[in-house]
């Protein structure tokens, strides 16, 4: 697998005190050492994570991921996905969602101005243009803040199956916070087109940065176009008309009459908010309520969500619901 730098020995590295932060910066400037090569935190996952992880997360044993080159008995990855060793996927008839912990405790980055993460990942997933699904998250958050994604792929990225370095290019600003915690996301979106064998990763290394070359956490995500970074357009309003069909079920027809709408992904939810199946056409989509070969939608309230893309630009709306008879 690939190694972040190889001349650093896969070790837990927490600086447990303030003090203790400040002191090691104060030395390495005085052995004129880069801030860069100030290793804060490591995760190999060679020894038992604190966190088990929701959903399908966990690692990787001895008998490794079927196609995935690298893990096994002498190394071990985070793995997001079921059956490693035989058929690995993550389809779970519906939505796979899940959340892990890589920091058992939170690192202290008191003594820091500045900070880069790097890691090395494989992912395989659903491939699909017209909007974001199977999305693959790392995120992190400054003194237990809320959650702020740091990088971003989805199903419009192709995989590429192969072990791939993230250098962490964007250094973030501390801003005077004292700890950071980091946690990977996996997101199906929806139930279809899950058997994918998943995301996993290994290699998370954290290192103190030059503040010169830090930027705001707001300013350093990296990524697709997911649906919580396209901004809600308030102009933008979705018509809903219950449409019977030739054998007399019903479906419900999306339709958005602005000008420019080039293409419309609707994504039916739960009245919890997650999504469960999604349908992307262009500018209006019929979603049928029952098909005898994927799902039947029960009477009664549902929610749903819309990103579009107009005249180039992805824009998406709020929350709606909509009720099937």
């Amino acid at each position: 697998m690939l190694d972040a730098d190889s001349s650093v020995d896969r070790l837990w590295m927490m600086r447990p005190t303030h003090i203790l932060a400040a002191l090691v910066v104060v030395l390495v400037a005085g052995w004129g050492v880069s801030a860069a090569d100030v290793v804060l935190f490591e995760q190999d996952f060679k020894g038992e994570l604190t966190d088990s992880g929701s959903g399908l997360w966990h690692v990787t044993d001895a008998n490794g991921v079927l196609g995935v080159e690298l893990v096994g008995a002498n190394d071990h990855a985070a793995y997001f996905g079921m059956q490693d060793a035989s058929a690995p996927n993550y389809d779970q008839d519906g939505l796979a969602y899940g959340e892990l912990l890589l920091t058992p405790q939170p690192i202290d980055i008191s003594g820091c101005a500045a900070f880069r993460i790097s890691f090395d990942y494989w992912r395989e997933v659903e491939r699909f243009a017209g909007g974001p699904f199977d999305e693959a998250r790392m995120e992190i958050r400054l003194d237990r803040d809320k959650w702020r994604t740091l990088w971003e792929r989805s199903s419009m990225t192709d995989s590429r199956a192969t072990w791939t370095t993230e250098l962490g290019s964007e250094a973030i600003l501390t801003d005077d916070a004292d700890t950071l915690e980091i946690r990977v996301v996996f997101d199906s979106v929806d139930g279809r087109f899950n058997r994918h064998i998943g995301w996993l990763i290994d290699n998370v290394v954290v290192r103190a940065a030059p503040e010169d070359d830090g930027v705001e956490l707001s300013e350093a995500w990296s990524g697709d176009v997911p649906g919580a970074k396209i901004p809600e357009a308030e102009d933008v309003s979705i018509r809903i008309n219950d449409v019977q069909l030739k054998d007399s079920t019903h479906a419900t027809e999306f339709a958005c009459d602005d000008e420019g709408i080039e293409w419309t992904v609707v994504m039916v939810c739960n009245l919890s908010g997650k999504c469960f199946w999604t349908r992307a056409e262009g500018s209006s989509v019929l979603v049928p309520h029952q098909s005898d070969d994927e799902y039947r939608m029960l009477p009664g309230p549902h929610l749903f969500r819309a990103i579009l893309r107009r005249q180039g630009e992805w824009i998406r709306t709020g929350m709606g619901s909509f009720f099937t008879h």
